[in-house]
């Protein structure tokens, strides 16, 4: 057969595919859970064959035979074929369909009797109120497996213990490892009704749990505004940071070790290491950060565009530091790859900010480009620093 045909005439792989598409989209799995029968899909199963033209039946007649035995000859569906009038090979039936008569049928089809009873098992498992969302993400269900148990009972013991204020590690729910909570907590966010969150500790925040304290880096560019004598660098929790900043009237946060430990001497500046995307939330409560200005260098690309957009949005004085369209063209051959970009709108960037945002997530000057900040010139950030 030719290999044109092969591709555009239905073959038992097909069949199996279109079986397996039903599986992937939890339609052969929903129907299974009690009071979802809806949810599922109907038996017999039509499958719609794509077959030869009658145009095509002189020409190809050894082929079509050929295609329409293999069709025929295949387990785990029969063949519902269709009359077809040639003038020349008078009436010919052709495979039109193909019917699985049955779940267990189609599930044989492609593998996946086994991974079915397990489903069956766990739906056993299943609290009455879990139903309706095992019948909503059947093969989430399979993938949670034998930890479905635990899962539910962390959901209810949520609902019954609102804003416990104790850490997640000191949950004690007979037969339920903390771990696996911390594994499973998108599936328990929606079985546990709770408040809406996002970000770093969004479980934490949501349900009330205690949360580690978050640690600020920062060295302070000017001795006289050390904490403690001959003490440039310290770090300390957030609480104790709001309390205890410097008065500075300039505040440089980097994303960069390098240039976070090699700044050179400023008058009234300290330097934040920043510690990606946390730092906004760690900064924008500090009084004494809100009354300084404060300059943020992060790494040219969309991630890096998305943290100065979250530090504006959180303190709105904050400046850019060579992350400019400028620095971006002089360090073309120092370019690498960003893995994954953010292509959503950035509101609180400025124009040339956005501009640059722009170039970038719309690939203009090539796929991903990446600046790194570690890559620009030291003596480059220093030029920009006195000029802050």
């Amino acid at each position: 057969m030719g290999a044109s045909v092969a591709r555009s005439w239905s073959t038992p792989e097909d069949v199996r595919r279109a079986v397996l598409r039903l599986w992937e989209s939890g339609k052969l799995l929903a129907g299974r859970v009690p009071g979802h029968a809806e949810l599922g899909t109907a038996f017999p199963l039509r499958v719609p064959l794509r077959r030869p033209r009658s145009a095509q039946l002189p020409d190809r007649w050894d082929d079509i035979r050929d295609w329409a035995a293999r069709l025929q000859a295949a387990d785990g569906f029969r063949v519902e074929t269709i009359a077809v009038v040639h003038r020349s090979l008078g009436t010919q039936h052709l495979p039109a369909a193909a019917w699985i008569d049955t779940e267990d049928q189609a599930l044989a089809l492609i593998g996946r009797v086994k991974a079915a009873r397990h489903f069956d098992t766990l739906v056993a498992r299943t609290q009455p109120e879990y139903l309706a969302w095992v019948a909503q993400h059947p093969l989430r269900l399979l993938d949670i497996g034998d930890d479905w148990p635990a899962v539910q009972a962390a959901a209810t013991w949520l609902q019954s213990h609102p804003m416990p204020r104790i850490y997640l590690r000191q949950v004690e729910i007979p037969g339920v490892h903390t771990k696996v909570i911390e594994q499973h907590k998108r599936t328990i966010a929606e079985l546990a009704p709770g408040q809406p969150t996002s970000g770093s500790g969004w479980f934490e925040r949501r349900y009330g749990f205690l949360t580690n304290p978050g640690m600020v880096r920062f060295r302070t560019l000017d001795p006289a505004l050390a904490l403690l004598d001959d003490v440039a660098e310290m770090a300390l929790p957030v609480a104790d940071f709001i309390r205890l900043c410097p008065p500075a009237s300039r505040v440089f946060v980097t994303e960069n070790l390098t240039n976070y430990l090699c700044l050179p001497p400023a008058q009234d500046a300290i330097v934040v290491f920043g510690s990606g995307n946390e730092a906004p939330e760690l900064l924008a409560e500090t009084p004494a950060v809100g009354r300084a200005e404060v300059h943020y260098t992060g790494d040219i690309d969309t991630h890096g565009f998305a943290i100065l957009d979250r530090f504006r949005a959180r303190l709105p004085h904050t400046q850019s530091l060579l992350m400019d369209m400028q620095t971006l063209l002089t360090h073309r051959e120092l370019w690498v790859t960003e893995k994954t970009q953010i292509s959503r709108d950035l509101p609180h960037l400025t124009a040339s900010e956005r501009e640059v945002f722009d170039v970038l997530r719309t690939n203009q000057l090539g796929q991903h480009v990446r600046l790194e900040q570690e890559r620009i010139a030291f003596e480059r950030v220093r030029e920009a620093m006195r000029g802050s």
